[in-house]
């Protein structure tokens, strides 16, 4: 709702997917000129060409979470590279499908996404 608020700006995925979160959330103040490498890219804000989109494949599995993850994470391990554009802007209702951010089956739906990452990169899924 706060417009001058940075939601994403690139992203972490660390130690077999354990940590998986947004760079720079919430701030409001930083300097990055240029575009940048990041882990993977929020689904709000994600673009693929056409034809690369059909060798990825969507993921419905995942429902609502996570799938930015699992396609992001596959996508890299075939060759392509997750970029942020900074100059690029983007409005996002957050949290819009449920009245808060802190719905216990919103965070249910992302716990159960976490797991199934987490064992796609213990099977070697993204490697």
């Amino acid at each position: 709702k706060d417009k001058n608020k940075i939601w994403y700006l690139g992203s972490v995925v660390r130690a077999g997917a354990f940590l998986i979160k947004h760079r720079f959330i919430r701030h409001d103040n930083f300097k990055i000129n240029s575009s940048f490498e990041t882990d993977y890219i929020t689904g709000c804000a994600m673009m693929f060409y056409i034809e690369d989109f059909k060798k990825l494949y969507f993921d419905e599995s995942f429902k609502m979470y996570g799938e930015d993850v699992d396609i992001c994470l596959r996508a890299r391990s075939m060759g392509f590279k997750c970029i942020v554009e900074p100059e690029s802007v983007l409005f996002h209702a957050v949290s819009a499908s449920y009245a808060s951010s802190f719905s216990l089956r919103k965070n249910i739906m992302k716990l159960i996404s976490r797991i199934k990452i987490i064992y796609r990169n213990a099977m070697g899924v993204y490697s």
